[in-house]
Order: C-alpha cells, then structure tokens, then sequence
C-alpha cells in the first residue's frame, strides 16, 4: 500500500518540471519553510504582502490547479524556477490544498510515501 502513496498522482505530478526539485533541501522542516517562500495563502498571508502586490491578483487556486501549473506558474515569474529567495510579488496566492500537494510531489520526488490531507479554520 505505501507503494501507492509514493507514485504521482494527477495533481501532485510535475510532469515535465521533475528537474527542478533538484537541489531543494531533503529536511521537511526546511520544505515546508521553502513551500511558504513560493506560495502565499490568500487568506493566512496575503493581508502581510497585500502592499507588495499587484491589487488585481487576489485567490489563485483556479488560475493553477495541479503542481505542474503551479510550477509552471512560478516559472512565469521567475525564470530561475524554485527559489528560496523568491519575492512576495513572484509568488502564487494559492490555498492551504496547493501548499500541500506541492509539498507532497516533493516528497513523492524523495520516495517518500505520502498523501495530501489539508484545512483551514478561524
């Protein structure tokens, strides 16, 4: 059954973009520290960069529904890919579900056996 969990699935699946998880630390505190450097949530986080954006971007999660768009996304605005530099105007402002398969295709890139749970509440 973990088998299953380490294969791709059609969300979590980078498809052509495979290549730029290499490089990224293996240390889970450190990707998920890493994932907050390419996503903005847009109800937890936009309210601190809203001064640094863009006022017509807003809720993203349409725009980039599975992690190949995602990365293809944070392409359009930085060339250079994946970065743990990345400016606030060059990130997504996607939901609690996209931080969390980007982080899950990651960890499927490591053989890590994993499956995508998410939520938020006030």
């Amino acid at each position: 059954m973990l088998e299953f969990y380490k294969r791709y699935g059609f969300y979590t699946d980078p498809g052509s973009k495979e290549k730029m998880y290499a490089g990224i630390s293996d240390s889970l505190e450190e990707l998920c520290q890493f994932i907050k450097s390419q996503l903005i949530h847009p109800i937890a986080d936009l309210p601190l960069y809203r001064q640094q954006m863009p006022p017509e971007r807003k809720n993203e999660d349409e725009k980039y529904p599975t992690v190949e768009s995602i990365l293809n996304g944070l392409l359009s605005y930085n060339s250079a890919g994946l970065v743990y530099n990345r400016k606030p105007e060059e990130r997504l402002i996607l939901s609690c579900r996209y931080h969390s398969i980007l982080l899950a295709s990651i960890l499927k890139n490591r053989g890590i056996p994993v499956r995508v749970r998410y939520g938020f509440t006030k």
